[in-house]
């Protein structure tokens, strides 16, 4: 008797207590070991993929007798083993500081993100790249902002008027101004 088998005999034992002659009456006229070679095809799949569902049915049978079909879709909502997982590799703090120094790049102290932005253009030139007008216009607008001589209000750095939108510029002067005093 292979492990199919043993396992429908299990089962039809365990349904035939459930449901007593409930369960004999569904199947008679129908030859037994009929009965059971349809049960054994249409559970196969959940003999080799997940057997405790089985048990997870069991627990879950409905007020009436099964089909096979009706218990094999119970045996699909049993909730699957959790496969166990490797261990995560320890970091390589190599690779680590390499890759953090190629994200991180500090910006030098002092220097506005204007000041920054120039400079990187300013290389691209340097090095003999020709520049796209957007980026022409973004180094001359970086060129025309002049960092404050000095911090105010606790490190916050106004906005020069002539960076501002023409809109904002009248009233944000006299805001501008307040703040500073």
């Amino acid at each position: 008797m292979d492990t199919s088998q043993r396992w429908i005999e299990r089962l039809f034992g365990r349904l035939q207590v459930r449901y007593g002659s409930g369960w004999n009456s569904m199947w008679e006229g129908i030859e037994p070991e009929a009965v059971k070679a349809d049960w054994v095809e249409t559970l196969h799949t959940v003999f080799e993929r997940n057997p405790t569902a089985i048990a997870y049915a069991l627990e879950h049978l409905p007020d009436r007798c099964p089909t096979s079909d009706q218990f094999r879709r119970i045996c699909n909502l049993a909730p699957l083993p959790e496969a166990k997982r490797l261990p995560e590799p320890p970091a390589d703090k190599a690779r680590v500081a390499a890759a953090l120094a190629a994200i991180v790049k500090p910006t030098p102290a002092k220097q506005s993100p204007a000041e920054v932005c120039a400079a990187g253009l300013r290389k691209k030139l340097a090095d003999g790249m020709h520049l796209t007008l957007p980026q022409r216009e973004m180094l001359a607008a970086c060129e025309r902002v002049q960092p404050p001589e000095a911090e105010t209000f606790a490190g916050f750095n106004p906005i020069p008027a002539d960076a501002l939108p023409p809109g904002m510029r009248d009233g944000m002067a006299e805001i501008i101004g307040d703040v500073a005093a």
